[in-house]
């Protein structure tokens, strides 16, 4: 059973086609929040360079994707049209009775309605072999429209303790991953592949999803 509305879904309309409605002032703009995810990714491990540091890898997920966070924000100019928020709520798949909403690791969050959002989720991979985990996110996530159901598009981060991304790709290709270059970040371990969302009903939903792969090595914390 659907939960009651939220105050943000009763504030702000049924977000139509993102991708189309934001392309009136950005064609790329979707990209262009990706390359703020690379230019952060890039600062934060120069920092990371600078210490000596023994992880907590019980935590190291979180820590990372807030730390990126921090420098994506500081990139971002403050009269665009989004807001970087992390562990995000979507509140529109949440469940009548369920203990928690769904919880988005990041998310650009479109200021003039902040039911439409580009979602990213991030996992940790030990190496490049550890595939599992990524997939089943992807899968229980955003394949089933339960993170970014308006959005036809939306990433997954995968931060590489050992190994080469290149490796992690050519063991995540399969028959469901069709793993593309991606022509904007063809210098980047950065791939997409497309979707189709068979088990979404809602009319209001995305059917298809764009999902880009971003692979961060973070091997100097080990």
């Amino acid at each position: 059973m659907p939960a009651k509305k939220s105050l943000t879904e009763q504030l702000y309309p049924i977000p139509k086609d993102f991708g189309e409605s934001i392309k009136g002032f950005k064609d790329d703009a979707f990209n262009i929040l990706l390359s703020y995810v690379w230019q952060g990714y890039e600062q934060l491990i120069n920092d990371i360079r600078k210490i000596n540091l023994d992880s907590d890898t019980q935590s190291l997920e979180d820590d990372i994707t807030n730390n990126l966070s921090f420098k994506i924000t500081e990139l971002m100019p403050s009269a665009g049209s989004f807001n970087l928020r992390t562990w995000q709520k979507e509140y529109e798949t949440r469940k009548e009775g369920a203990s928690k909403t769904p919880e988005i690791d990041l998310a650009f969050v479109y200021k003039n309605n902040p039911r439409k959002m580009f979602c990213i989720e991030a996992k940790l991979l030990n190496t490049d072999k550890d595939k599992s985990k990524y997939i089943s996110e992807f899968n229980q996530n955003f394949l089933t429209g339960r993170y970014s159901p308006f959005a036809g598009e939306g990433a997954m981060l995968g931060y590489l303790l050992n190994g080469n991304p290149e490796v992690f790709f050519e063991n995540l290709r399969s028959k469901n991953f069709k793993l593309l270059d991606h022509p904007k970040f063809s210098n980047k371990p950065h791939k997409y592949s497309k979707h189709k969302r068979t088990k979404v009903k809602d009319p209001n939903y995305s059917k298809t999803f764009l999902c880009h792969h971003l692979i961060l090595s973070f091997s100097i914390l080990r």
